[in-house]
């Protein structure tokens, strides 16, 4: 059964209500809910829309962004498609310090698999047993996410990055030297342990197997020039649960609908509400409602993407609630419980379940016909997660394997979407709501933490605004006539009065009210039902309206773990580089010039560093560091005829350093009276 949520009116005890004129009425009354005794003056029961049950979701991060070491650590569970980190849950150091050994849980569910490796914002390359970069562990070419097979765990391969340089957005190079190892592993039951982590490390156990947890194990070589700053932060690209049941098709598997998903959370054992699904979820809502998420809807730029999604990632220190709430916002859902059974209901308008007239009132209508004025809202900010940068126009984003670059530079961040209102930039001929209004710009600012298409979110954003717009509200009491009604039912009804003619009200909460007898009026039985206001424009979206996201980038903060090389390094040895001494003996010298960076990082607080050797010979001696204003250096101590490799690098001020930049040169025969083995005076050795 599941949990109860505090707030909820569940209808579960079965009573029989006598009605005037004898014979009774099956009603279904709730047991927790119950008011007092059939003999008190009154009783109201009802049924209410699922909303202040269910908190709003919590304001912090809902995932871990990178992985950290923590003593007793949330779990993290991930849906969908996201870049998480996870909990270093076993690390040491082996192989007389050579070696960093890590094991990372990135998911505490079982998932597609982990399909990208990022350490310090750097996607790492790898090769498989073929020599050809990969981009999805087992294939030889970027597979896009829809050519996943979502069932099939990925091959346990063990791989270790390509030792190539590569370049991120901007053209800076970076190289991880074949200095990382590293598995996964999808989350299963039956999964194997890390054997290579085994057998360089004996205290992790042949037996551990960490089954249920998709993670991964990655060894790093130590290399003071490949991690400058110590152990990098550990990123991964991830494909989620894949074990989500659809009712369309009777199969587990991977999926985004935000339906589905909340379905599987509701019945979910260890963060959800442990409902027993065959039970407790109506199936055919349900079914309605996935069908709306995966509809197919015209992009502004061009192509198509579902009408909702849900990708994103949770800790086990959340309330099913927050939860809940992040995934039904993703949909612009609401969820209602109606005699123990749990419907979900996608954002879209589902027309008239029937229709009602002024013969049905049994009391006066009380209604608002508008909001307070500090309840409404004209415009919509919001945030949500992109998962590319640069950013692009519309859509989900790139599919894995066709990624703009291989670094981290602001991807899978929290930013905010193209302001929403109904003015002439989205279409519209002029801003009503902002009329209406007086002028005042009213915001309703939110949030998006399971949604990755800055298409979808101002869909949602929209949706949010024109909820407030249907501002009339109020309590209607009808006869039984209006009993079949339930929360989030849609009816049309026809009030002169006010002049309705088949006017759309929605049903927020439904209450079942019995009187008392009095006198010879026998016991009234009548539905009490809060409404709101509705209509099919709420949900109508058109392309023209969606706006680009490329005018909304965040700014961009320097890594400093990445340090700009020096330009091209230049040698020069003849006589014009020749120094001769107050004892009037002439040396041969190497004068190396090199271009400077514009980093200030570099130049102010930085500098270069130089380093030399004779070619062929495997030792590099160590000449100097300089201040980033120095730009050239003479080198002495060498001998003439002989060859000399020379290498420059440059470092910042956090301590990183770049690639190294070479040259090489023979020393001129340039008649030196000295050498660095003997001495010669006029011509002679002595």
């Amino acid at each position: 059964m599941a949990k109860v949520i505090a707030g909820v009116a569940l209808i579960a005890a079965l009573i029989a209500i006598p009605l005037t004129g004898g014979g009774s009425l099956a009603l279904f009354f709730s047991t927790g809910y119950l008011l007092g005794d059939l003999a008190i003056a009154g009783l109201t029961v009802g049924a209410s829309l699922i909303l202040g049950g269910i908190a709003q979701a919590s304001q912090h991060q809902l995932g871990t962004s990178i992985a950290t070491r923590q003593g007793a650590a949330d779990q993290q569970y991930v849906y969908g498609r996201s870049r998480v980190g996870g909990t270093i849950i076993y690390e040491s150091i082996t192989s007389g310090n050579a070696h960093y050994n890590a094991v990372v849980v990135h998911a505490s569910n079982s998932c597609v698999g982990v399909v990208a490796l990022y350490l310090d914002g750097k996607q790492l390359s790898f090769s498989n047993p073929g020599g050809a970069p990969v981009y999805i562990p087992g294939t030889t070419t970027p597979v896009a996410l829809d050519s996943v097979t979502h069932n099939s765990p990925i091959p346990l391969t063990s791989y270790r990055d390509d030792g190539q340089t590569h370049y991120d957005a901007s053209g800076n190079p970076y190289n991880f030297g074949g200095h990382v190892y590293w598995e996964s592993r999808n989350g299963t039951v039956t999964q194997t342990t890390f054997t290579d982590l085994t057998a360089d490390d004996p205290i992790w156990p042949s037996t551990a197997t960490a089954s249920g947890h998709c993670c991964s194990y990655i060894q790093l070589n130590y290399d003071s020039a490949t991690f400058p700053n110590g152990l990098p932060s550990i990123r991964v690209d991830i494909i989620g649960k894949n074990d989500i049941y659809d009712p369309r098709s009777g199969t587990y598997g991977f999926s985004e609908n935000p339906a589905l998903i909340a379905a599987d959370v509701l019945c979910h054992t260890a963060y959800g509400l442990q409902c027993v699904y065959a039970n407790e979820i109506n199936q055919a809502q349900l079914i309605a409602s996935a069908n709306v998420c995966d509809e197919l809807i015209a992009l502004a730029s061009s192509g198509y993407e579902p009408t909702y999604s849900c990708n994103g990632t949770f800790s086990s220190n959340l309330a099913p609630g927050d939860i809940l709430r992040g995934i039904l916002d993703s949909m612009a859902g609401r969820m209602t419980c109606v005699n123990g059974i749990w419907n979900i209901y996608a954002g879209y308008f589902s027309g008239a379940a029937m229709t009602l007239d002024q013969t049905s009132l049994v009391a006066p209508i009380k209604w608002k016909f508008n909001r307070k004025y500090r309840d409404l809202v004209n415009a919509v900010k919001a945030s949500f997660v992109c998962p590319t940068s640069p950013y692009v126009s519309a859509g989900p984003g790139l599919p894995y394997g066709q990624k703009i670059s291989g670094v981290f530079d602001g991807e899978w961040h929290q930013v905010d979407a193209p302001n929403y209102m109904q003015d002439i930039q989205h279409g519209y001929a002029a801003d009503a709501n902002l009329i209406a209004d007086n002028n005042v710009r009213l915001w309703l600012d939110t949030r998006y933490p399971f949604t990755i298409s800055v298409a979808t979110v101002q869909r949602l954003m929209k949706i949010a605004l024109m909820r407030n717009r249907q501002q009339g509200a109020g309590t209607l009491a009808f006869s039984l006539a209006g009993y079949p009604l339930q929360p989030l039912d849609v009816f049309q009804f026809t009030y002169p009065r006010f002049g309705w003619a088949d006017k759309l009200l929605e049903v927020q909460q439904t209450r079942l009210n019995i009187t008392e007898p009095s006198g010879t009026e026998a016991s009234r039985v009548y539905v009490e039902m809060d409404v709101v206001e509705t209509d099919p424009s709420v949900y109508s979206w058109s392309a023209t309206e969606e706006l680009p996201l490329q005018d909304n980038l965040p700014p961009q903060l320097p890594n400093m773990a990445y340090c700009q090389p020096p330009g091209a390094l230049t040698l020069e040895s003849d006589s014009t580089t020749m120094v001769q001494g107050a004892d009037g003996i002439q040396r041969s010298q190497i004068k190396c010039s090199w271009t400077g960076v514009t980093d200030a990082f570099i130049n102010r607080g930085g500098g270069y560093e130089l380093q030399y050797q004779q070619t062929g010979t495997t030792t590099w001696f160590p000449y100097s560091q300089f201040g980033g204003q120095v730009t050239s250096c003479y080198l002495g101590n060498v001998n003439d005829g002989v060859n000399y490799t020379v290498q420059v690098r440059s470092y910042n001020t956090s301590g990183a350093y770049s690639v190294w930049i070479q040259d090489s040169i023979t020393v001129a025969n340039a008649n030196s009276n000295i050498t660095t083995s003997t001495f010669q005076v006029n011509g002679t050795s002595v």
